[in-house]
């Protein structure tokens, strides 16, 4: 055996022996009670010290630009009332698209003829998923639109006047990334 391995033996032999007997002389030992001693707190208090320094105020903001009849924009608030959706979807299972025949119809209260429309079309903002079939409006097919991300903005075949209702049919395929 080589003096190395051995000393190795002696060390591991000893440390074994060591670790379980009752003490070692030099060494305390400590044993919790089961009841300790209370250990006393102290506790500060902190009190404020007077200042006569003032609260600074922020300085007050200009008001709001307002708007001049020339640059104010019309009041759309009651435009978008009484708008009416029908949707009809056949799903294709196998081959995962929806195809979609929209109407929607609604009664133009924007105070002005409406000469284009611009509708949101969500599926378009990821590339092919969104395909237009067919686009009319009161009947009327139409043909020439632009669908730019999610805008879909097309002109009816006359101005839509103040007042009138109108349907737009609006039928689109979803390729479904499923």
């Amino acid at each position: 055996m080589s003096k190395k391995h051995t000393s190795r033996t002696f060390i591991l032999i000893f440390w074994l022996l060591t670790s379980c007997s009752p003490a070692l002389p030099g060494l305390v030992t400590v044993t919790p009670t089961e009841n300790p001693a209370p250990t006393p707190t102290h506790v500060a208090t902190l009190t404020p010290l007077p200042t006569d320094l003032p609260t600074p105020t922020p300085p007050a903001l200009p008001p709001p630009p307002s708007l001049t009849p020339e640059t104010s924009p019309p009041d759309t608030s009651s435009a978008l009332q009484n708008i009416t959706y029908t949707i009809e979807a056949l799903f294709d299972y196998d081959n995962k698209t929806l195809l979609v025949n929209q109407k929607v119809t609604f009664t133009n209260h924007s105070g002005r003829p409406l000469e284009t429309i611009t509708m949101a079309v969500e599926p378009n903002r990821r590339g092919g998923i969104f395909r237009i079939e067919r686009l009319g409006i009161d009947g009327i097919s139409i043909n020439n639109y632009t669908l730019e991300k999610h805008r879909l903005v097309f002109t009816p075949p006359v101005p839509i006047a103040h007042g009138a209702s109108t349907q737009i049919e609006l039928n689109y395929l979803l390729a479904l990334p499923l």
